[in-house]
């Protein structure tokens, strides 16, 4: 489910019980990338050049990290909008658990990581009909 102004209000997925770890570890993965699929629209309207941000925590792959996108409109042409964004991430100390190997428990000291990315919407849809992404994070273990 998403808001009306593009904020994911949850998303889930039916994984039969028997399912394999690695399996539910690639579910899981889809489903923290389609929550961050569509672009959260701010409340006033917004035009070519209009600027935003907006800070979300968020849970990928067992860690909770906090994020900070700036967006911006690079092009509005009837129901067609295109959006180009940079985020930052982070995410402090906490003990992470990878569904794919329950039994072993990791200490991550510390996660930096940034990207940037394009899309297309047609507003009459829920996703993006095109966009492109980049995305480096820098993990430390203890």
């Amino acid at each position: 489910m998403i808001s009306s102004r593009g904020f994911s209000k949850g998303l889930e997925f039916k994984v039969p019980a028997d399912t394999n770890p690695q399996a539910r570890q690639i579910m899981d993965q889809m489903k923290d990338m389609y929550t961050q699929l569509a672009v959260p629209l701010p409340e006033e309207a917004v035009g070519p050049g209009a600027k935003w941000e907006v800070k979300l925590p968020i849970k990928a792959q067992g860690m909770t990290i906090d994020q900070k996108a700036t967006y911006e409109v690079v092009s509005l042409e009837g129901e067609r909008l295109t959006t180009k964004s940079a985020i930052v991430q982070q995410a402090a100390n906490q003990k992470v658990q990878n569904p794919a190997m329950p039994a072993l428990k990791m200490d991550l000291t510390k996660m930096v990581g940034n990207g940037s990315g394009e899309r297309t919407f047609d507003l009459a849809h829920l996703l993006p009909t095109t966009g492109a992404a980049k995305f480096t994070p820098k993990l430390r273990w203890r």
